[in-house]
């Protein structure tokens, strides 16, 4: 049970950080549109 919950730990961990990275990304992309345009 302990490693299960190690694993989804580690899991979710990696999902938050994956979901930072996108909106970083969609963040800084909306940011070089409007100095593009």
């Amino acid at each position: 049970m302990v490693l299960i919950s190690l694993i989804f730990q580690n899991y979710e961990k990696e999902i938050f950080e994956l979901i930072v990275i996108e909106i970083m990304i969609i963040i800084l992309g909306k940011e070089t549109e409007i100095s593009v345009y």
